[in-house]
């Protein structure tokens, strides 16, 4: 039986053996990819809160893609972008593919304010429980 919460299956008893599919398995080699991973991800998996249109699937624009791009190529990065147009959705969308598929990374979310912090870090858990409830939906095992 999963651990979890009682109406939901989340995590993956250890040593247990799952099947994959052809599919789940070039979705995952997809997800993995180092170059191209995050924006795949992030397109095909992570979901976010719109303010009037509830939940729904992360579709970047263009210039979100090259944001990842570049959270991706360069160690550091600076970007002179305007308020409002979705960097800590970004941010926090890269944040899960790279605790996911990079071993043994330890992340830190540091802001000038608490609720900055905690703002990301609100987006980051709701991003990661509805991958994890649609990854146990499919029957796949998913241990964060």
């Amino acid at each position: 039986m999963a651990r979890g919460t009682a109406d939901t299956s989340l995590v993956k008893p250890g040593y247990s053996k799952v099947a994959y599919t052809p599919d789940t398995i070039e979705d995952f080699k997809n997800c993995a990819n180092p170059d191209t991973g995050p924006l795949y991800f992030m397109s095909n998996h992570v979901k976010i809160q719109h303010p009037t249109k509830g939940e729904m699937p992360f579709k970047p624009f263009p210039y979100q893609e090259r944001l990842i791009e570049a959270y991706n190529d360069h160690r550091f990065s600076i970007s002179m972008l305007p308020r409002q147009t979705g960097k800590t959705t970004c941010a926090s969308g890269y944040l899960i593919w790279y605790a996911m598929f990079k071993p043994d990374s330890q992340i830190l979310i540091a802001a000038h304010k608490y609720a900055g912090a905690s703002d990301i870090m609100s987006r980051v858990r709701y991003a990661c429980l509805l991958y994890t409830s649609d990854a146990a939906d499919e029957g796949l095992g998913v241990d964060l």
